[in-house]
């Protein structure tokens, strides 16, 4: 129980970072510290795609993953719900008006990829202890990431706060549901990509040191 209430408040911190700010750098930072916050109750995830590559990954089961995933989903719907009452306009995520849809598809997935397999390398790392610095080279990752991806896809790699902000948006204002499949499924692959790749890898180098 203490996992899920770290979950869900933990995404709740990240989702008013992003929506307030819409800044890659602060939302890493912010991930950076609730990282460090939550590392004393568990390997905290607050983010879905996280979730999904660690269940690939086999360090959470079927269950955990369900139950992670559905305590981020209601931190971030909180936080979009308080959003539309603090601003005018909250943040609803939407690609640049030139990317295809392709390419869309493509940056959700190749970034949400990159993130995750850094997340699950940093935080599970096989025959190597974790390192003390795994928290600020997680944020700095996903600030990287967010701001590779920003001009294509905007600030997106999240599926449940990108979820929680468009819902918030189509019913306020009836904008930008036609891309959160996108943003859903994207980043969920590039999570299930990077657990499968960081589980092959973790395997390969320890046979190789037996």
């Amino acid at each position: 129980m203490r996992t899920l209430i770290a979950e869900a408040s933990g995404t709740f911190i990240l989702a008013l970072a992003v929506g307030l700010t819409t800044d890659p750098v602060s939302t890493g930072l912010i991930l950076v510290v609730l990282l460090y916050i939550g590392y004393p109750v568990a390997d905290m995830h607050y983010n879905p795609a996280v979730s999904l590559g660690s269940w690939a990954l086999g360090e959470t089961t079927t269950r955990e993953m369900a139950a992670r995933v559905a305590a981020q989903c209601t931190g971030g719907a909180v936080a979009a719900y308080l959003l539309t009452i603090i601003i005018e306009l909250p943040y609803v995520p939407q690609p640049a008006d030139s990317a295809g849809v392709i390419s869309f598809i493509f940056i959700e997935t190749i970034f949400s990829f990159v993130f995750v397999l850094l997340f699950l390398k940093m935080t599970y790392p096989g025959t190597q202890k974790r390192s003390r610095i795994s928290g600020l080279v997680i944020g700095a990752g996903f600030a990287g990431c967010l701001m590779a991806a920003r001009p294509i896809a905007g600030m997106g790699l999240h599926p449940a706060l990108s979820t929680m902000f468009t819902a918030a948006g189509y019913v306020e204002y009836g904008v930008g549901m036609p891309y959160l499949p996108v943003y859903v499924f994207g980043p969920l692959l590039g999570g299930l990509l990077a657990g499968g790749v960081c589980r092959f890898t973790t395997r390969t180098h320890a046979d190789g040191a037996e």
